[in-house]
């Protein structure tokens, strides 16, 4: 049936409703490559990224090949499009051992809600409050022992993405929490996943959006307040509240939304094989980084490559240009938004 309408020139309006992707020629982006600096060297392994007014970017940042002896935090840069390097200033204080993964920010209201994730035990989501020029640990939203919910606790937590009636929407990418268990359903292709929302000011239990999806590996929400999944295995991004479902020939990472042109991108994995021996420090040469810009209401679908940066897992919009980030990359690299 996809293939019909695709035929017929009618995919882009429809492409939600039947599991089809509008085709698009992949362009290639002009990009170049940016060194992150910090008192305590470069950083490498930008997790997530978000825009914070019109020129600066908050990021979350550590080594996964080398945690104990690397930078590890959430920054502050400044975007400067003349240089080559950026300095990048420490937004809050980790909890010891704490590692930081995904992340949301609403700049207007000061609030910061950080996935930690920790090498002896289930990762926490901690809520930050702005304090001057810094964030200040305020509650954790999910602990293991405070858990309400009847499913069992979110031991893979990866992203989150705050609503705008005063929740806050994560990912899960899978139910196991042992390393073994979590192993098996990667394996067997289980799809055990799940995408949930949590009260930001109560204990309430948390309300399950959506279960039994494909690893689902990003959210973000546009400003009616509706939940976007990046359904990494599946390949596909899905519209958790209407169910419209885009199917991708890659596997899509972190989501942006874009407010000012109501689009959504995507940092996506062409070759989940050749990622896996990309983080394992196999893969030689660069892995082209891919990113997708998808416009939801009418499901167009634009795709674009760069080999200026490897590995990407994360885009966000800064003015005319995108920053890419990559959860095993070094720094990361400013291209020029291309024309729609």
């Amino acid at each position: 049936m996809a293939a019909l309408f695709r035929s017929l020139g009618l995919c882009a309006g429809l492409a939600a409703l039947l599991g089809c992707s509008p085709q698009s020629q992949t362009a290639t982006l002009s990009c170049e490559h940016i060194v992150i600096e910090t008192p305590s060297g470069p950083l490498t392994g930008i997790e997530d990224m978000a825009t914070i007014g019109s020129d600066h970017v908050l990021l979350s940042a550590y080594n996964r090949r080398d945690p104990e002896n690397s930078p590890a935090g959430v920054y502050k840069v400044r975007v400067d499009t003349n240089a080559s390097s950026w300095q990048a200033i420490p937004a809050l204080t980790l909890p010891q051992g704490a590692l930081p993964h995904g992340f949301a920010v609403a700049a207007e209201k000061g609030r910061l809600a950080v996935i930690l994730r920790y090498r002896d035990g289930p990762p926490k989501l901690a809520l930050f409050q702005a304090q001057d020029t810094a964030y200040i640990f305020k509650r954790w939203l999910t602990q293991p022992n405070t858990w309400k919910a009847t499913t069992a606790y979110p031991c893979n937590m990866n992203d989150a993405a705050f609503t705008p009636d005063g929740r806050i929407v994560v990912s899960n990418d899978r139910a196991a929490c042992s390393g073994f268990a979590k192993s098996m359903e990667t394996l067997l292709g289980r799809s055990k996943g799940s995408v949930f929302a949590l009260p930001l000011d109560d204990d309430d239990a948390p309300d399950v959006l959506l279960e039994d999806l494909y690893f689902p590996n990003g959210v973000a929400i546009d400003d009616t307040g509706a939940a976007y999944a990046a359904l990494t295995r599946a390949k596909a991004i899905l519209n958790t509240e209407t169910r419209a479902r885009w199917t991708l020939n890659s596997a899509p990472d972190n989501l942006f939304f874009d407010t000012s042109t109501q689009q959504l991108w995507a940092a996506a994995i062409t070759s989940l094989p050749a990622y896996a021996a990309y983080r394992a420090g196999l893969y030689p040469g660069t892995l082209a980084s891919h990113i997708i810009r998808l416009s939801p209401n009418s499901g167009t679908l634009q795709e674009y490559k760069t080999k200026a940066f490897s590995g990407a897992t994360a885009v966000v919009t800064v003015g005319d240009h995108l920053i890419l980030s990559g959860a095993f990359s070094d720094g990361v690299a400013i291209c020029q938004t291309p024309n729609a």
